[in-house]
């Protein structure tokens, strides 16, 4: 009976990750957009925790990646207790050319380089990650739409039990 206790002690501490996740990735991204790491070709990127948030002076250095987390969906498991497991679709948008422009990498390349950086990083919040999407037709995103063209979005989603509800 000791086992059960301590499970249900150590999991009652696990919480959200969205927030920890998306600063995961920011600091991962500074890290791998330095020379010599695997993205080094882009230029800048920047992480949005909110809907709101809107990078300084975007698009006026390109490549460019934007992150930002998509509606985290949950469902209610019950064994031995309730929790939730949640899963948080994390969206990586790559942008490497103004309309008409042209640059050497294409967002084909970038995105397939995120994916090489990105693949199996839990940071230690997640139990798994999958990439669930890539889509290489994009032609551009809201609030953007119309000003930027060459860009595809890949979807990382990380599934995590939120157990507070136990």
């Amino acid at each position: 009976m000791q086992t059960p206790l301590l499970t249900l002690t150590l999991c009652t501490i696990m919480s959200d990750i969205a927030v920890s996740l998306l600063e995961a990735i920011d600091a991962k991204l500074t890290t791998e957009t330095a020379t010599s790491g695997t993205l080094e070709d882009v230029n800048s990127f920047f992480v949005m925790f909110t809907a709101s948030d809107l990078p300084p002076d975007y698009g006026t250095v390109l490549p460019l990646i934007i992150v930002r987390m998509g509606q985290v969906t949950s469902e209610t498991v019950s064994n031995c207790g309730r929790y939730m497991l949640k899963q948080y679709p994390v969206r990586f948008s790559v942008f490497t050319e103004d309309s008409g422009d042209k640059e050497d990498k294409s967002a084909a390349d970038i995105l397939d380089l995120i994916e090489t950086a990105f693949f199996a990083q839990r940071f230690s919040l997640s139990q798994w990650v999958d990439v669930t999407s890539k889509d290489y037709s994009q032609a551009s995103i809201a609030p953007q739409s119309g000003e930027w063209s060459g860009s595809c979005e890949m979807i990382m989603t990380h599934v995590n039990t939120d157990v507070r509800s136990v």
